[in-house]
């Protein structure tokens, strides 16, 4: 009994140590895109110095580079889905609370905008990469197209599930470049989130003004 507690111990230490140490090279990683290091400047030498931690650690933890930057999008692309993936589903949600959903989304973004900027990087020489994003922008127009459907029916599967494409990729879009991701911003994020809501809700409520 006391061997087999110690044995759990242990491993609760070991798997501790291991979920530190992972977070500990994404930390790294983040820190050089927010530098703005682009993704192919992040080699593993430099991850693994930026981490203080060694190669093979680094590989112990990550294949290669690319599931890293993945890793990292996930988080990001969470922490999005935690704001408004129930909300946007909701037929009822009012005009004010879809502004208020997209500005703290769009806020959400922003701090993430380094690692969405990487992606989109890494995707454009990386067809795996390029197709686990546009899976992700698929997801987020399926969920859209659900709600659209259930606020206007007439519209039709197709025409809707066009329509949430649109929508999603014009919003994603415009974060990137609209919000000053790698260079200057053209509006704020409270001009952004009203623009996107305006958009969003001319097509899900033509007749209300």
């Amino acid at each position: 009994m006391t061997a087999t507690r110690t044995f759990t111990v242990q491993a609760r230490v070991g798997a501790a140590r291991r979920a530190a140490t992972r977070e500990r090279i994404l930390d790294a990683a983040r820190r050089m895109l927010e530098r703005g290091d682009s993704v192919a400047a992040l080699t593993v030498s430099k991850l693994a110095s930026e981490a203080e931690v060694s190669r093979a650690t680094f590989y112990l933890h990550f294949p290669d580079k690319r599931h890293l930057i993945e890793a990292l999008h996930d988080t990001a692309v969470q922490d999005w889905h935690d704001i408004a993936g129930d909300a946007i589903a909701d037929p009822d949600i009012t005009r004010d609370q879809l502004q208020e959903i997209m500005s703290a989304g769009l806020r959400t973004s922003l701090s993430h905008a380094p690692v969405f900027a990487g992606i989109i990087e890494l995707a454009e020489y990386d067809p795996e990469v390029r197709e686990a994003w546009r899976e992700n922008m698929r997801s987020a127009s399926a969920t859209t197209a659900t709600w659209i459907l259930a606020i206007r029916p007439e519209l039709g599967d197709r025409k809707a599930a066009v329509l949430a494409e649109a929508m999603t990729w014009t919003s994603e879009r415009s974060v990137q470049q609209m919000l000053g991701v790698r260079g200057s911003a053209s509006c704020d994020v409270d001009e952004l989130a009203g623009a996107l809501t305006e958009i969003w809700w001319c097509v899900t409520h033509p007749a209300e003004p």
